[in-house]
């Protein structure tokens, strides 16, 4: 509270993409660095985000690692040791909890959208969304290990139902974001990725059903479920003429 490099930023608005949009209309840094309020940058982080940029100039935005508060393990199995520039397919390395964009890019790639993202009803999604953006916009993007911060995993004793509400939500998120891609950007691959992410988790959920294993089996059966549900909302409000802004 203190220290003069850092500002609160207090804001009305509803939703983690909210949040994210008043901070990048606040910042007034070249870089803006977004990192989840419940991890701990590794020390020096600034001093690699800033080098990584400097190394490549026509670099616009930087995915970095997320390892395991707990354990120092990645915190997603695609969270490995090298560096590389992403494709459209790698959209699973850029996660919200760990990246960095230069100001001109997030000018051109313009605001979160924020009907998507935690405190939303569809929940998840928003910093994919926005990675498919920069695609779009032939923004050079990088996943790069040595920008780390470390974040806490999920609670491993929330209970069964909580966490079918959980991943139900998510779900939705995903199904939602899949529908905008293809409607909103004629991206004509999301139908594939439709077809794929709710078929592994029915083939998931087969499984741990025919090895008496109920809860997992329900588990993946809300992922699947959700994904169809938010695919069908997205949809349903196209044709409504109205988008879901709740």
């Amino acid at each position: 509270p203190d220290d003069p490099r850092f500002r609160r930023i207090v804001d009305q608005a509803r939703g983690l993409s909210a949040g994210r949009n008043a901070g990048v209309h606040a910042a007034i840094g070249d870089i803006i660095s977004f990192i989840d309020d419940d991890a701990v940058p590794d020390p020096g982080y600034v001093n690699a985000l800033n080098k990584v940029f400097e190394e490549d100039s026509k670099l616009d935005a930087v995915a970095g690692r997320i390892l395991a508060l707990e354990d120092g393990r990645p915190y997603a199995r695609v969270h490995d040791g090298e560096f590389r520039i992403l494709r459209p397919g790698d959209w699973m390395r850029f996660m919200g909890g760990n990246f960095a964009i230069r100001r001109e890019a997030a000018d051109k790639v313009g605001p979160f959208d924020e009907r998507f993202g935690a405190g939303r009803h569809w929940a998840s999604s928003e910093e994919t969304d926005y990675f498919f953006r920069m695609q779009y916009g032939k923004c050079r993007v990088a996943y790069t290990p040595t920008v780390t911060v470390r974040h806490p995993r999920e609670a491993v004793e929330i209970a069964p139902c909580e966490l079918r509400a959980k991943v139900l939500a998510y779900g939705r998120g995903q199904g939602a974001l899949i529908a905008r891609h293809l409607l909103d950007f004629a991206n004509y691959r999301m139908i594939a990725t439709l077809i794929w992410t709710v078929i592994k988790p029915c083939l998931r959920a087969t499984q741990y059903a025919l090895t008496m294993r109920p809860n997992r089996a329900l588990l993946h059966a809300s992922v699947a479920y959700g994904k169809c549900a938010g695919f069908a909302e997205y949809i349903g409000g196209v044709v409504r003429g109205q988008r879901r802004t709740s």
